[in-house]
């Protein structure tokens, strides 16, 4: 998805009962997700919690759209670092990472980087702030997945007294 941002993802549309029960716009939440696929690839999309609703979409397909209740054993992996979720939908698990994975996008800045060309740097530089929004983004997902009773909140380390 390289050169593209999350206005051209597409996003469910919201009609008659359905955008009665979301709420308002408070309640809906949509961020730019990768899916991660084994130990090298990645498929980037767009996770979308509507009107109690989860969907995931790439560029090109609907992957899932299913009511939150069919959303299971969801998981945030202390590896992840606050950026990404392992949960289960219609029994095949999704890992999701809300930070550009590396790698995932810009191939052609490690040969940039490789030959020395200094341009290289403002990718590093894009990267940083990619983790900083990806782990808000995390943030986010985690509050209202744990208000929607998918997650448990985390745990509280155990201090002697």
């Amino acid at each position: 998805m390289s050169g593209r941002d999350e206005r051209r993802m597409p996003r469910k549309k919201m009609r008659g009962a359905d955008a009665t029960r979301a709420g308002g716009p408070g309640d809906d939440f949509a961020s730019y997700v990768w899916r991660l696929i084994g130990t090298l690839r990645s498929e980037a999309g767009w996770l979308d919690l509507t009107a109690g609703r989860l969907r995931y979409t790439t560029e090109t397909r609907e992957v899932f759209d299913v009511p939150l209740d069919e959303v299971t054993d969801v998981v945030w992996p202390w590896y992840y670092f606050g950026g990404g979720v392992k949960l289960t939908v219609e029994g095949e698990q999704y890992r999701f990472s809300f930070v550009l994975p590396n790698g995932a996008e810009y191939p052609t800045a490690r040969l940039q980087a490789a030959a020395g060309d200094p341009a290289a740097l403002a990718i590093v530089a894009q990267k940083g702030s990619d983790i900083a929004r990806g782990r808000k983004a995390g943030k986010e997902w985690r509050r209202r997945l744990e208000e929607a009773g998918l997650a448990a909140p985390p745990r509280r380390p155990i201090t002697s007294p």
